[in-house]
């Protein structure tokens, strides 16, 4: 830390997020779980802006990270003390968020409401408090994350790797690989991130899928 100090932290906590403060102050967290009855923060991201940091939280006290849980998105100021925002009251998938240029932000959710398994690609503009749907999957998904430029997004199923257009269309094979999760990918849209069946983490060149 700046403070010259060195503080151990166990590889499995997810319980606080914060920034660390300048040399000799003391290291506050911005956000306590317990504090907002969730049991679980996940996937902290700066907005575009710097303004805001939007998380995924949950009260669910038997989630394990690859598993599938029951998130809603928050927001929260980062400075110690805020108060976070509760954006949804959905079953979201832990999904790296897309940031459109007008504020608004893609995610994927379950349509519980749904007779089959399925999710919906929605549109969140947090200063106005809506959401809106934008398509929906027919089929249950275990991960996914949008491309470089926000207008596809690449799924994982128990079939394979897909890709689809937010907006609807056809659904074509990305990788034919099954078992995995927590897919990101890279800021140029070449490479795949993900965790196979045996947690190991594996980088994959999407024109030339051999992992790394």
């Amino acid at each position: 830390l700046p403070s010259k100090k060195q503080k151990k932290v166990n590889g499995r906590c997810r319980a606080t997020i914060g920034v660390i403060a300048g040399g000799g102050a003391k290291e506050k967290p911005i956000l306590k779980a317990a504090q907002q009855n969730l049991n679980i923060l996940a996937w902290p991201r700066f907005s575009p802006d710097g303004k805001w940091i939007y998380f995924y939280g949950s009260k669910d006290k038997s989630w394990e990270p690859g598993r599938v849980g029951r998130f809603n998105l928050f927001r929260v100021k980062p400075k110690y003390n805020s108060s976070p925002q509760k954006l949804t009251d959905s079953d979201l998938i832990i999904t790296d968020p897309f940031f459109d240029k007008n504020g608004s932000l893609l995610l994927v959710r379950r349509d519980v409401g749904s007779v089959r398994s399925s999710v919906e690609i929605i549109r969140v503009k947090p200063d106005e408090r809506k959401i809106e749907a934008v398509s929906r999957i027919g089929e249950p998904v275990s991960s996914a994350t949008f491309n470089h430029t926000g207008d596809s997004l690449i799924f994982a199923t128990d079939r394979g790797i897909f890709r689809r257009s937010v907006n609807g269309g056809n659904i074509s094979v990305d990788l034919p690989w099954t078992n995995v999760s927590f897919l990101q990918i890279s800021p140029d849209g070449k490479l795949l991130k993900l965790c196979n069946s045996s947690d190991q983490l594996i980088i994959v060149d999407r024109d030339n899928p051999v992992p790394t």
